[in-house]
Order: C-alpha cells, then structure tokens, then sequence
C-alpha cells in the first residue's frame, strides 16, 4: 500500500511539472494581450490628445488678431491695428490743416492779384500767373476744378467782383474765388508813392503827365499795366503799359501776356529801376524806342532772353548815360547801331 501511495505521489509530480509551460504560456499569452490592448487604448488617448491639440492650434490661428496676452502675434494683435488707425487719423488731420492754410494763402494772393487780369486772359493764364507766387510760398498743386475751364475766357467785370467767379482745387479741397475788375483788353496799372506803401493808387491808361511833374515823388509799380491797341500801327501785341518817369521799383514778374516794349520806358529819368534785371522776357518780340530819351538811363540787362526779338529799333535812342550798351549788345546777339539809331 504505502509503495502504491509514493507511485501516486511520483505520478502527480510529474503531471504538474508537465503542466507548467502550458501555464506558463498562457499567462504570456494573457500578458501579451493586456499590452496590445493598452497599447491600442494609448494610441487612441494620443489621438485624442493630438486632434485636440490640432484644435487649440486651430483656434489659435483665428486668433492671431485677438487680445490674448499669451498669444504669439507677429502683426502686433489689435493694440497695433489701434495704433495704426490712430496714426492715419493724425496724419489725416494734419493734412486737411495743411491743406486749409494753403488756400487761405491762396485766396490771399488771389485778393492781392484780383486787379491783374484783362478780357484776354483765359483761366489757364490766370492759374498759372497765380501760381507764380503760390509756389514761391511752397504751395504746389493749385489748379482748377474742371480742365474744361482752361480755354474760358476772362469776363470785363468794370466794377470787380461779379463776372468771374473760378473754381480752384487744393489737393482734395475745392474751393471758389472771385476776381476783381477785368478791363476790356487792359490790366490797369498799380503804384504808391515811395514812402506812403499804405495808398495804392491806379491808372487805367497810358499817360502819366500830371504825376511826371512831380520829380520829388519817387514812383514804386506794384502791378505792372498793359494792354492791347489794334489800330497801333505795327505793334499788334499786348504791350507794356510806359512807366512813370520817376519809376524806382516794379514787380519781380513780367507777366507772360506782354510781347512789347514800344515806348514802356519813354523819357525815363531814373538811372536803374528795382528788379528790372530780373524779368523773364523771353516772349519780348517788340522792343521799338523802348527806353527812347532814358537820358539818365545805366541799368545792366545783359542776362535779359531777347531771343525772340523781331524788332529792336532805336531800342536804348538817346540814352546817353548807358554805360552797359556793349555788354548788353554782345548779350543779345544785337547790334549797338541797331539798338542805338
């Protein structure tokens, strides 16, 4: 019995050692799938995570604008697109300021001009003759409202500020003004007496017989005059407008609209004139007896543009004190003889 009872034992040994890698593999085979399916439940939470993060990055590009403090803005968030918007109105301001005090300037050169056109100027003429001044200012850009308007002609206005109201613009202002008397075929002609600049005084004609007699007045020109006379002979152009005799000063800027010179300086006492030498004359055709009997006359005005001179008979005649006459004629390609007899 006892030897039957260690033959059992020896037997249920051995079954279970037996049974041992089958265990074995099961529990690897259990193990196994615990792992594949942690791994699957991982790979499922990093989806999750990376869809969410994908999400947040999603959100966040629509946020480049936004106000969140965190946030990597390149453009500066909406604190720039404030700042930006502030400067443009600032700029804006300025602007319209700048442009505002310009064409009071204008209208201020325009008020002192308004005497210095005639029924045969154009509006052209009158924008460019104003924007001589303006631009000495540091003013560009002055023109008229419709280019339509440049070929129309100036309206005779005896009495001043009716007939010849002219739409100007300023960069992106509009803005009117009104001229003041327009003659027919005349700009009349504006001076003070040297020393009384407060008095402006006119003439609308060619004489001066009564203000000559008086040598003691010196005369100072603030509006050059000229005009236009069909019956003249052979001086059909728009003419210089003679100067008084004791003439001292005239303005800076010959305007475009004089071609001639016939007798504009006829029996001049003065020995130079202010700002003479200054003109721009190169529209000058007519210059007949222009400074005839100017017996006191000697004036440099060799840097004058004769150019187009037609006709420069007995140009300096009798002007006996001239000591510039050969520089001049070397100057402008003229003869002394031609311009002295």
């Amino acid at each position: 019995m006892k030897k039957l009872n260690k033959i059992l034992i020896s037997l249920g040994s051995i079954v279970s050692i037996s049974a041992l890698p089958l265990v074995a593999a099961s529990c690897k085979k259990t193990k196994k799938q615990e792992d594949t399916n942690n791994s699957s439940s991982n790979s499922s939470s990093n989806t999750e995570n990376s869809n969410e993060t994908m999400n947040n990055g999603d959100s966040g590009s629509h946020n480049i604008q936004g106000d969140d403090s965190n946030a990597t803005t390149p453009n500066g968030g909406t604190y720039k697109v404030e700042v930006d918007s502030a400067e443009e109105k600032r700029k804006l301001e300025e602007e319209k300021a700048r442009d505002l005090k310009d064409i009071e300037v204008v209208k201020g050169i325009i008020e002192e001009h308004k005497d210095a056109f005639g029924s045969f100027h154009n509006q052209s003429e009158f924008l460019d003759q104003i924007n001589l001044y303006a631009n000495e200012k540091g003013i560009k850009d002055l023109k008229l409202e419709d280019d339509m308007d440049k070929t129309k002609n100036l309206e005779v206005d005896t009495e001043g500020g009716k007939n010849n109201k002219i739409k100007l613009q300023l960069r992106s202002k509009k803005f009117d003004v009104t001229l003041g008397k327009v003659l027919k075929d005349r700009v009349i002609t504006k001076y003070y007496i040297f020393g009384n600049d407060k008095n402006i005084l006119t003439n609308d004609g060619n004489t001066w017989s009564a203000q000559n007699k008086k040598s003691n007045e010196k005369i100072v020109i603030t509006q050059l005059g000229y005009f236009y006379n069909e019956q003249q002979g052979n001086n059909k152009y728009i003419t210089l407008t003679p100067l008084p005799n004791y003439t001292i000063k005239v303005p800076t800027y010959l305007p475009s609209k004089i071609k001639s010179f016939y007798l504009s300086f006829y029996n001049l006492k003065s020995s130079s004139i202010e700002n003479l030498d200054q003109w721009i004359t190169k529209n000058i055709v007519m210059g007949e007896q222009a400074f005839l009997n100017a017996v006191n006359f000697d004036q440099d005005l060799s840097k004058w543009d004769m150019s187009n001179l037609k006709n420069s008979k007995q140009f300096f005649k009798d002007a006996k004190k001239l000591t510039y006459l050969e520089k001049i004629a070397e100057a402008w390609k003229i003869s002394k003889d031609k311009l002295t007899k």
